[in-house]
């Protein structure tokens, strides 16, 4: 697990995700197109056994994966604090909270996703205690990043990653460090696995094909550019928050 040279400030970090346009709410046309990319979520948590239940997305942007989500049944909650984002996801009847201590007290999840909002948090450790006090008991943490080890990374870029989001990547994480990670933290790992990213494009038919021949590669490898980990709260974790520790499904 590698960290960035000059990590930003909370305080930074709160203003710099309300002025970059990385972050503004995508056109209203790009919707639908959006939500289809995103229905693979719904599809790994079936996979991982969370067929249904309470889902948070903590960073959901405009709330394309939740409305995704939401269509397979799923009661769909997010955090997000982009304030035009957030309104965006408001205006499609999703509930979105501006941060996690606004989650009304008492209130618990069957998982909570993360989508590419890990390696942009400074104090890992008092974010996962903050995931944890809204996780149920047996909860899942469902967890995408880019893939500091993947084959484009090394090969392509040649450890040259950070330069995509300067003072917004804190940490870069491989496959293992991210375990590590969560482990260290009283989650256990249910599927971790690498894929390429949900809406790459590439415009010019050069690009597609060199983006399709990387594709091939990572896939034979294990080491596409994005980390997909579904990890589960272990009894004990539960147990340390007051709660009733129960049998795994």
């Amino acid at each position: 697990m590698a960290q960035a040279d000059d990590p930003p400030t909370p305080e930074e970090a709160s203003a710099l995700y309300d002025d970059r346009s990385i972050y503004a709410p995508p056109e209203a046309s790009a919707w639908d197109e959006l939500v289809t990319a995103f229905r693979h979520v719904a599809e790994d948590l079936q996979r991982a056994g969370l067929p249904r239940g309470k889902i948070l997305e903590v960073g959901c942007h405009a709330g394309y994966a939740l409305q995704a989500l939401r269509q397979k049944g799923y009661d769909v909650s997010g955090v997000e604090r982009n304030h035009a984002c957030a309104q965006f996801a408001r205006q499609r009847g999703l509930a979105v909270w501006s941060a996690l201590a606004e989650i009304p007290l008492g209130a618990r999840f069957d998982a909570v996703l993360l989508s590419h909002v890990i390696e942009h948090i400074v104090d890992l450790h008092l974010f996962l205690q903050g995931l944890r006090s809204v996780s149920g008991p047996n909860a899942m943490l469902y967890i995408k990043t880019p893939n500091f080890g993947s084959f484009f990374a090394r090969c392509v870029l040649r450890g040259r990653a950070p330069c995509f989001l300067p003072r917004q990547h804190v940490w870069y994480f491989e496959k293992s460090t991210l375990t590590d990670l969560l482990q260290a933290h009283g989650l256990v790992p249910l599927q971790v696995f690498t894929r390429g990213f949900a809406f790459a494009r590439s415009r010019t038919l050069l690009k597609r094909s060199a983006r399709a021949a990387i594709g091939v590669v990572e896939r034979a490898l294990d080491a596409g550019q994005e980390i997909v980990g579904l990890y589960r709260w272990t009894p004990e974790g539960a147990a340390d928050r007051g709660l009733s520790p129960c049998r795994t499904r």
